[in-house]
């Protein structure tokens, strides 16, 4: 199933498609029905705050080796009870649920994941284990609703918190101790529910059976549950859900997807098998768009950049160019932003000249050239990254690098260090783990 290039997932335009009756409506309601469901919803977080600290003080050190149990987890269906009032009050006033969960599955994968109303399929479940941010069991309210959950906590920033974070979920999928399903959204990152972005592999790594399942909120009125990269925030969602008078909850579980041999031995085979699946079960196409497009978008704002600027699905431009961090990507976008026509996000010849400092002639041309390769007068971000990497700073893989030095240099001549500067100068790279013999 291919992406109709129309498709973007990590935009929430419903400013844009608001019809008049939605903003009346929208309007009168924040005047006389917002305001009390909002005083409904202060008293079920005044109820919840202290059970919640109750079942939680303490053993939050305790809680990540092993599972709560004994009074506390007795706790657990009132505390779900009580938060289902909190979504009722919200507008969800029901969730009709279809396929069944199977209890001997220890992975659920849920798709797609549209914003922290989500959670309302966490409560359901009775507060299932979670991967979550580093940081939210520390939300003023929430956070001890978060500890309940048994999170798992990552910190997408730094690689050894996402190794560490895959090894703990290995440990636990594959313990013999009484911890509760888990449940992941491989996505990564929420969406418009229009397409599905790319899966992330980790919760296909353990190679374990997962149990696919699919959160809809099956409405035809505006999208007020999406919380994009661009789009309304986190409190304009909430408000946008509290002026509809109802929102509608599905919840579908999948039956049970067992790997092959092949799929275990490789998560992302594993991981497009299953996002495949559960796509033709949405009736939503496939997406190229991935986690990293919306850090992209980001990086863009803050450069004055717009979004379409950034619709170059960096994943499977990385794969292509043969990057290994995103990093290397994002430090050439200010570069990139200082060429770029602000509200186009293109560049353009005059303005490509300008900055470089270039003299119009046939010089300049020709470097122009290089980078507008479909010769339309200007180039995008794309074509940007492709020539830069590809033409302006080579990326040379490990097992080519060292050919490549010993082609250029007799090491026997030059010690260690004078050996490893030459290579910076002639390469611009580090190379620490490359000793030469004096």
């Amino acid at each position: 199933m291919s992406e109709p290039e129309e498709v973007y997932p990590l935009h929430n335009d419903v400013y844009e498609s608001l019809t008049t009756s939605q903003k009346i409506q929208i309007a009168l309601m924040t005047f006389t029905i917002v305001p009390i469901r909002i005083i409904l919803m202060v008293i079920v977080l005044a109820i919840l705050w202290p059970l919640s600290i109750l079942i939680t003080y303490g053993q939050w050190d305790k809680m990540q080796h092993e599972p709560i149990s004994g009074w506390r987890k007795s706790m657990y269906p009132l505390v779900r009870f009580v938060s289902r009032g909190l979504f009722f009050f919200a507008g969800m006033h029901y969730i009709k649920v279809y396929g069944e969960r199977d209890p001997k599955v220890r992975i659920l994968t849920a798709a797609p994941h549209s914003s922290f109303m989500d959670s309302i399929f966490i409560v359901y479940m009775n507060f299932i284990s979670i991967i979550a941010r580093a940081g939210s069991d520390q939300v003023t309210l929430f956070g001890n609703l978060t500890k309940m959950c048994h999170p798992i906590l990552v910190n997408r920033e730094k690689q050894q918190s996402r190794s560490d974070t895959v090894n703990m979920l290995i440990e636990r999928v594959k313990s013999g101790d009484n911890w509760p399903q888990i449940c992941i959204f491989p996505e990564g990152t929420c969406t418009n529910r229009k397409a599905l972005v790319q899966f992330k592999t980790g919760a296909f790594i353990p190679g374990l059976p997962v149990q696919p399942v699919c959160v809809k909120y099956p409405s035809d009125r505006f999208d007020s549950i999406s919380w994009t990269w661009k789009g309304p925030g986190a409190f304009e969602t909430v408000w946008l859900t509290l002026c509809k008078f109802h929102s509608p909850v599905e919840i579908h579980f999948m039956p049970v997807y067992y790997p092959s041999d092949e799929e275990i031995k490789n998560p992302t085979l594993y991981a497009d098998n299953v996002r495949k699946l559960m796509a033709g079960h949405l009736r939503v196409p496939l997406s190229d768009y991935s986690y990293e497009d919306g850090i992209l978008v980001k990086i863009l704002a803050k450069n004055g950049l717009p979004m379409q600027t950034g619709l170059v699905k960096i994943q499977k431009l990385r794969k292509k160019l043969g990057l290994s961090e995103m990093d290397d990507i994002l430090k050439i976008i200010p570069l990139y932003a200082q060429l770029a026509e602000k509200k186009t996000g293109l560049v353009q010849y005059d303005l490509f000249i300008e900055n470089l400092g270039f003299e119009a002639g046939e010089n300049a041309s020709i470097l122009f050239n290089m980078f507008d390769q479909e010769r339309n007068g200007n180039f995008g971000l794309k074509n940007f990254i492709e020539v830069y990497f590809e033409k302006i700073q080579p990326v040379v893989r490990n097992s080519d690098l060292t050919d490549l030095i010993l082609k250029n240099f007799d090491r026997d001549e030059y010690n260690s260090d004078e050996f490893n500067a030459l290579v910076r100068q002639r390469f611009g790279l580090q190379l620490p783990q490359i000793q030469a013999s004096k």
